[in-house]
């Protein structure tokens, strides 16, 4: 995978580490997890969006049915669908990654309506712009996801599949809820916790080499994919990294509005 290996050589991680750093010391209480949740849940939607925009792109749904000239892609991609998309919740029941977050957010008392409320007005791809105009999302997280959709409105696989593997590092954020969810037995995350657990073992699978295989595969030897990958990989950095500067920022401003209100 040397046109892989490029665009990652090209990537700055610098930035990453520093608001990585900031975002884990600012997690220190319950409100903090509640805050952290409510703008994470738009990265695991954008990243089953942009799993379902690759599968679209490579499977025909006609009928009657004919072999497929993208085999070997899609059977890549089902491999990720089957361990990333559903799994087995904590009851037994078949549930989506998305789900399980959602009842982990319920779980703890996070506010969830900006999510749903994208979802109800989103039935169609064109109408997602309007829709997250209508959330009180950060506006880091109203970025990302904008670039998201950018990127899969744009159709073209190998940008797709460029973005969903660099975006996964954003989707195992939540990771870094465990410890204090560990620590913390004044309150139950029972939920969370075993979200978490769900997505370690996913992770120690190693799921995001098949993506950055799809990458690799979608841009070829083509030396204009390549440089149009660079380049969606360069910004996917650009807003991850904001993205978490956002969700970092959203809990401090948090902690400040509370600390005013326990001083008045």
């Amino acid at each position: 995978m040397l046109n892989i290996d490029f665009i990652i050589e090209n990537l700055d991680s610098s930035s990453y580490q520093t608001c990585n750093l900031e975002l884990y010391s600012s997690i220190e209480n319950k409100k903090d997890v509640k805050s952290f949740m409510e703008n994470h849940i738009f990265a695991i939607w954008d990243y089953m969006s942009l799993m379902r925009a690759l599968e679209n792109n490579l499977r025909d749904n006609s009928v009657p049915w004919f072999p497929s000239n993208n085999g070997k892609n899609l059977k890549i991609l089902y491999k990720i669908l089957d361990e990333e998309e559903y799994t087995i919740d904590a009851s037994g029941s078949v549930k989506s990654y998305f789900e399980m977050y959602l009842e982990a957010m319920e779980e703890i008392g996070a506010n969830t309506s900006d999510i749903l409320n994208i979802l109800s007005h989103s039935k169609t791809i064109n109408l997602i712009d309007e829709a997250l105009n209508l959330t009180g999302m950060n506006i880091e997280s109203f970025y990302y996801t904008r670039f998201i959709y950018t990127i899969i409105k744009s159709q073209k696989p190998h940008l797709m599949a460029i973005v969903f593997a660099l975006s996964k590092e954003l989707v195992s954020k939540v990771l870094i809820l465990e410890d204090f969810c560990r620590k913390d037995f004044s309150n139950k995350y029972d939920k969370t916790l075993f979200l978490i657990n769900k997505l370690k073992a996913v992770n120690s699978k190693n799921y995001n080499s098949n993506a950055f295989k799809l990458a690799s595969d979608f841009i070829g030897e083509d030396p204009q994919k390549l440089m149009e990958a660079k380049r969606a990989a360069l910004n996917c950095v650009r807003y991850r990294d904001l993205h978490i500067e956002g969700i970092a920022r959203s809990i401090q401003k948090q902690k400040a509005v509370y600390f005013h209100e326990a001083n008045c």
